[in-house]
């Protein structure tokens, strides 16, 4: 390593835009209905993975993309497979004068700076003249190959060490199939209990978030809000970031009770459509809901359990459900109507809490960051960045 960080030293490095040294593309929307779970191809519609599989691709393998639009906006990915890039995915096609790799985690290490300069007050995206603006550095090729083989090592080890944490999803959609629910009823219940399948819109009923805004009132707010990204990003709304907006005495807007069921309503990617986050605790005050999302109100809040929901309404089946009540094509809609009809299992709560209390554990045990994998996952990611910051650290007066 010392001997690598020498030779940059001494380095000389040229500065580039990012658009002088790749070209920058823009991929096709497909149609929704030509994703399936079975086929060949993975489909990157801009999201931090795919939103399906497709039977044709338009991108080689080995290639970088950039999320165009959505809560992920400016993220980074390289993609080894061949694949479809739609509409809101940047890919780029490097010149000769980079190495693919090299590239990749110069722009890693920009990300942060790239989801910073994202657009938008509702559902957010990049521009592609701010990332062709970019500035690169370019040493002589054997270097970047060197430091690019070198991040590639850490990389390669925190990709196998999340794999590992992937084995939390597959318990989640295994503890609350049909088949475990049943077999947990008949145990906590005894025969004669049952697992009810009801309709979203027989148990609840459909609310928007927050109308009649604009920007003026989320410049100076007097209440509470919770945003699209934290819908999005949490399993149950992060209390600690919510945002103001203004909301006059007179004003009828909705506000959130615990046991909402809250989804994402709109976005340019299919698997950002949809998303669930569920109220399971408030605060002392009132707090509203942004505008690009609604939420469903339980006509009778103990028929489901908040902890519980909040794991059904993010389960593989559930989002297959929604996703198939989801229509667009560059910006892809949940039709409230259509969300009405699917069908949900309803086991007795005392089977509900079981669920819960399993699953809690399982969130534990990914989420604790002072013990086990996670602290390994956290470590090695740390190291990666530290190794990435010392490899990619040159001198900007450089030509």
């Amino acid at each position: 390593m010392e001997n690598i960080l020498e030779l940059i030293k001494n380095e000389k490095v040229k500065w580039k835009r990012l658009g002088e040294v790749c070209e920058i593309k823009k991929g096709q929307q497909l149609n929704k209905k030509l994703l399936k779970d079975d086929e060949m191809y993975p489909a990157y519609n801009g999201g931090k993975t795919f939103s399906g599989r497709t039977n044709k691709y338009n991108v080689e393998a080995d290639t970088i993309i950039i999320s165009q639009g959505g809560a992920s906006a400016g993220f980074v990915n390289f993609i080894t497979e061949r694949f479809w890039a739609n509409a809101h995915c940047f890919y780029l096609l490097h010149y000769e004068i980079v190495d693919n790799k090299f590239l990749y985690h110069w722009l890693k290490l920009n990300e942060d700076y790239l989801m910073s300069v994202q657009y938008g007050a509702g559902i957010p995206a990049l521009s592609k003249e701010v990332i062709s603006n970019i500035l690169v550095p370019v040493p002589s090729l054997e270097v970047q190959e060197k430091i690019a083989k070198t991040l590639d090592k850490f990389t390669k080890y925190v990709t196998e060490l999340l794999l590992r944490n992937k084995q939390y999803n597959y318990y989640r959609n295994f503890f609350l199939s049909d088949e475990f629910l049943t077999k947990k009823t008949l145990e906590l219940c005894g025969k004669d209990a049952e697992i009810v399948f009801k309709k979203l819109g027989e148990i609840g009923e459909f609310f928007g978030g927050l109308t009649g805004k604009t920007k003026q009132h989320f410049i100076d707010g007097n209440q509470k809000y919770v945003t699209y990204k934290n819908v999005f990003s949490n399993l149950t709304p992060d209390l600690d970031t919510l945002e103001d907006v203004l909301i006059n005495e007179n004003e009828k807007q909705k506000k959130l009770e615990i046991g909402d069921i809250i989804f994402t309503s709109s976005s340019e990617n299919l698997e950002e459509a949809g998303v669930s986050s569920v109220i399971t605790k408030l605060p002392n005050y009132d707090v509203y809901l942004n505008s690009f999302c609604f939420f469903l109100r339980l006509n009778d809040k103990n028929i489901l359990s908040p902890e519980y929901s909040k794991f059904l309404f993010r389960s593989n089946e559930m989002r297959k459900n929604i996703i198939k009540v989801t229509s667009g094509v560059t910006r892809f809609n949940v039709s409230r109507k259509l969300m009405g009809n699917i069908s949900i299992p309803i086991p007795p709560l005392p089977v509900q809490n079981h669920i819960v209390s399993i699953l809690d554990q399982f969130k534990t045990l990914t989420n604790n960051l002072s013990e086990g994998l996670p602290k390994e996952i956290e470590l090695r990611q740390k190291q990666y960045e530290y190794y990435r910051e010392q490899l990619l650290s040159f001198n900007s007066n450089q030509d």
